[in-house]
Order: structure tokens, then C-alpha cells, then sequence
């Protein structure tokens, strides 16, 4: 670190190598998702998987539509929000990140019967 740049009462300003994001306060969602497991709890919903090699886990998609509302996501064109925040990626431990239309993908594989079960 650096001499400071700003002293006061009680605070100090400094110039920091570290990388810095709007959404360092997710983490304790993160944490809170873990504590509860839902990761392990969503692997039995029996997910439509893709149609793609290149697909993206439905787990994945499902996590990143939760993180993108999260994020103030009202529409899926802003989990694009999601997709560009590298931090988040690595916090949730994503290889990279969807775009918003394989979560629409995603949601359209969903019949009936797809709702009713995973519902239950």
C-alpha cells in the first residue's frame, strides 16, 4: 500500500491493488445458499438438461437467474449484468458465465409435467 491519500478522524483513503466490485455484499447470499443446500437440493429437481455439448448446467442457469434478480434484474436481458461481472463468476464458481438466452432456453424446455415436478 501506498502513503495515504486522504487522513481524517477516524478514516483513512488509500489506492488499493485489489480488484473492487459493486457486488461484494452477494457473498453472503452466496453463503446463505450454501448454508441451506441449495445446490445439492436442485440436483434432485431432475432439471431439462441441454441440447448442446457446449450447454450450460441447467444448476448453473437456475443459479444465475436467482443472482441476476439479486442484482435488480426485472427482465432477462439484464442477466447480462451477471455475465460481465467477473467476480461474481468466480464467487459462484461458474466456468464463465450464460447469456440471458440460454436462461430462456432454460425456461422453455419446461412443460407440464417439468413444472409440476420440480414445483413439487
Amino acid at each position: 500500500m501506498a502513503d495515504p491519500v486522504l487522513q481524517g478522524d477516524g478514516f483513512t483513503v488509500n489506492f488499493s491493488n485489489r480488484e473492487v466490485t459493486a457486488w461484494g455484499g452477494l457473498a453472503l447470499f452466496k453463503q446463505m445458499l450454501d448454508s441451506m443446500g441449495f445446490r445439492g437440493a436442485a440436483a434432485g429437481w431432475e432439471l431439462p438438461q441441454p441440447k448442446s455439448n457446449r450447454g450450460y448446467a441447467p444448476l448453473q442457469l437456475i443459479e444465475q437467474f436467482i443472482v441476476s434478480i439479486w442484482c435488480g434484474a426485472c427482465r432477462f436481458a439484464h442477466a447480462e449484468t451477471v455475465r460481465m461481472g467477473s467476480t461474481l463468476v468466480r464467487l459462484f464458481g461458474w466456468s464463465r458465465a450464460a447469456g440471458h438466452k440460454a436462461i430462456m432456453r432454460l425456461f422453455g424446455r419446461f412443460d407440464m409435467l417439468t413444472n409440476e415436478r420440480v414445483q413439487a
